[in-house]
């Protein structure tokens, strides 16, 4: 958290009370498991809570509340009760009221380059719950999921659209302290940007002990059209083919340990004809040819020819144990 400002209102002698709260932050950014899923995101907060006081426990339970990340505005329902020892809750996230752009505010790719000038459409379901018992050893179970469906996001200065955008991501746990059963799953990502196609898919679980993965990368991007679609930088221009083919499944551990038959991996990434340029650079990059093979026990750079400049130079290789 980065410039908190918070005050709060209500009557602290009373066991029994209304308590108004309104927060701000400036910057709030949020890490789990090496997994940002707040960057730097501003954060405005006005809350009415129920505070009941006993000798047993302190009850918060959630009125009229509202809570605006960036531009997304949601709400809180139910309770957070802390006994000694642990806490119980029962909260569920309204966001009925957030549209696709809302929530593109809190990707800073967009957010930062022509928010205020993207027009979107398309439907967004966004959805989120937790409830137990919460101590130093047990999490409560959550259950957390996002659609999107006909998705589409255009710029008024540029002449493209990224449309037909499918998203369907979610993660669920069931409580208790075997983190192993915590669940991330994208089972489906697609977007379109004119004939350039972008698939995805992600699925994780047994993610404390051996996690177990699942995904795929399935993309043909034809680089020098990007500029029509997504705002670049003024000084920055790419050109060239990329295309990637990629599925991994299989426990980290099989890979690790050099079990290749328990751990699959294979396709390829081919980008030709690149070019790079930026003012950042005294020269163009180029890359003629790059393509690198996956298999399950190495990842083979097959060819590279690239030029910086006036100075070519070419390389071959093989990396043994990527994973």
């Amino acid at each position: 958290l980065h410039n908190v400002d918070h005050t709060g209102k209500g009557d602290l002698t009373a066991d029994k009370f209304n308590f108004e709260t309104v927060s701000d932050v400036e910057k709030c950014t949020y890490r789990m498991y090496g997994v940002n899923y707040l960057t730097e995101v501003k954060t405005d907060a006005k809350v009415n809570l129920l505070m009941e006081f006993t000798e047993k426990s302190s009850k918060f339970t959630f009125k009229q509340n509202t809570i605006t990340l960036n531009k997304v505005n949601c709400s809180l329902e139910g309770y957070y009760e802390m006994f000694d020892g642990y806490d119980d809750m029962d909260l569920k996230l309204d966001a009925s009221k957030t549209s696709f752009k809302d929530f593109l505010s809190l990707i800073p790719a967009f957010y930062r380059t022509g928010y205020e000038s993207m027009i979107s459409s398309g439907s967004l379901s966004l959805n989120g719950k937790l409830k137990g018992k919460m101590d130093d050893v047990n999490m409560p179970a959550w259950d957390f999921s996002m659609k999107v469906a006909n998705g589409a996001i255009n710029y008024k200065a540029l002449p493209g659209k990224i449309s037909n955008i499918t998203i369907d991501a979610g993660s669920k746990f069931p409580g208790g302290s075997d983190y192993n059963k915590m669940t991330v799953e994208v089972p489906n990502f697609h977007a379109e940007l004119g004939e350039n196609t972008i698939d995805a898919n992600l699925m994780a679980r047994n993610l404390e002990s051996d996690p177990y993965v699942t995904s795929g990368i399935h993309t043909n991007v034809n680089l020098a059209t990007l500029k029509n679609y997504v705002p670049l930088p003024k000084d920055e221009t790419y050109s060239g083919i990329l295309d990637a083919n990629v599925d991994m499944k299989g426990n980290v551990s099989a890979a690790e340990q050099g079990n290749y038959e328990a751990f699959d991996a294979k396709g390829t990434i081919d980008l030709k004809n690149m070019i790079y340029a930026t003012s950042t650079l005294n020269e163009d990059v180029t890359v003629d040819h790059m393509r690198l093979d996956f298999s399950p026990s190495k990842l083979d750079l097959t060819e590279l020819n690239a030029k910086v400049g006036g100075s070519d130079f070419s390389m071959k290789g093989t990396i043994s144990e990527y994973f």
